[in-house]
């Protein structure tokens, strides 16, 4: 016996599940979540915390499957009597499409910002988390553009640039915008010391890609700048965003 169950969580919910089994999986969870299997009158018999997708136990006999999830968003799983197994076969690797899972929960999104420049100006530009949104920004990597060589310089920084863009999307079709904000300015210096660079060539856009996520919470940018004066900029972000 198999069954297989969906559900739809919201931030910090916990559901139960009156489900006889004796072995549980998870299959799908975009975010870890927390499954404790109890027996009717509540004997626990396993407790997984901070299960991720392909997590799997075969505890015994149990009556109730309970999970909470801190973030919001659907989650997979399927019971089994003693006789099921994962779904991993030999020589085979099963392979979970967390990026996919994201895209289709409406949390992965594109925010570009781009500053044509000025003469005596530094070119600012900037992804902007609103203060309230109730969201923090996940920035896996970015893509600068220039037609003049030079260093771009990143740092979070506290204030929004004074020009707010049109240019963001979510990455799912027909799927509503997300709350970061592309910003752009300019102006005669630059407006916050960087804490990281890197080189920029002329006409080649670089991609970047992070070894550790950057996260922007409520009332930072993750902001850049051309070191040179009089110079054009482009960065493209790409994002998921995750309720708080």
């Amino acid at each position: 016996m198999i069954e297989v169950i969906k559900a739809t969580f919201g931030a910090n919910e916990t559901k139960q599940f009156l489900i006889n089994g004796a072995y549980f999986e998870l299959l799908q969870a975009a975010y870890p979540i927390d499954v404790v299997l109890t027996d009717k009158q509540g004997a626990q018999r396993s407790n997984i915390n901070q299960a991720e997708a392909s997590y799997f136990n075969a505890p015994g006999a149990f009556e109730v499957v309970q999970i909470t999830s801190a973030n919001a968003q659907d989650v997979r799983f399927f019971v089994g009597d003693g006789s099921a197994g994962t779904r991993r076969v030999a020589g085979e690797v099963s392979v979970i499409d967390g990026g996919k899972a994201q895209t289709l929960a409406n949390r992965a999104c594109i925010i570009d910002a781009g500053q044509l420049a000025v003469s005596g100006q530094y070119t600012h530009v900037q992804l902007w988390n609103p203060v309230g949104s109730g969201k923090r920004v996940i920035v896996k990597s970015i893509t600068s553009r220039t037609l003049v060589n030079g260093t771009l310089a990143l740092a979070f920084y506290g204030t929004a640039l004074a020009t707010l863009l049109t240019t963001k999307t979510s990455k799912l079709s027909g799927g509503a915008a997300p709350v970061a904000e592309p910003r752009v300015t300019t102006n005669a210096t630059t407006l916050f010391a960087n804490k990281f660079a890197m080189s920029m060539v002329a006409n080649n856009p670089f991609d970047h890609e992070f070894a550790e996520p950057i996260i922007v919470t409520p009332g930072y940018g993750l902001s850049a700048y051309h070191t040179t004066v009089n110079a054009d900029l482009g960065v493209m972000f790409d994002c998921i965003e995750e309720t708080i």
